[in-house]
């Protein structure tokens, strides 16, 4: 056989995608950016309602920082709404089998002299 060959090198966490930053590539960049333009319109509003320009500054960046955890890939590559997504069919998929436990060991009727042991109650 031939020596000579080396081994397949398979390499580990390759991502599907090309990243800007870690977990953020093209579309997520695309809506970071219209989070934190909705956030800048609703800050504005805010401020305007409220007649202070603190608190629209408060809810604008709380609103982005907000967008950016939600859109951002972590190490497995999904985001907070795909893991809700996952959250969400778990829950809704089956907990109850509807089936009964048959122990066919039991239903044969061993004798102690067969099997050369006794029946220990532990």
């Amino acid at each position: 056989m031939n020596d000579n060959k080396r081994p397949l090198y398979i390499p580990i966490k390759t991502l599907d995608s090309d990243d800007f930053i870690e977990g953020i590539g093209k579309l997520e960049v695309a809506f970071i950016g219209a989070g934190v333009m909705a956030g800048l319109i609703l800050g504005i509003s805010v401020s305007g309602i409220m007649q202070n320009s603190l608190v629209g500054v408060a809810v604008s960046i709380v609103f982005s920082v907000l967008t950016i955890g939600i859109f951002r890939r972590d190490g497995t590559n999904e985001n907070m709404i795909r893991k809700l997504v996952i959250i969400h069919r778990f829950i809704k998929t089956q907990k109850r089998y509807l089936y009964q436990y048959y122990n066919v060991l039991e239903a044969m009727k061993i004798n102690q002299e067969e099997t050369g042991r006794e029946n220990r109650v532990a």
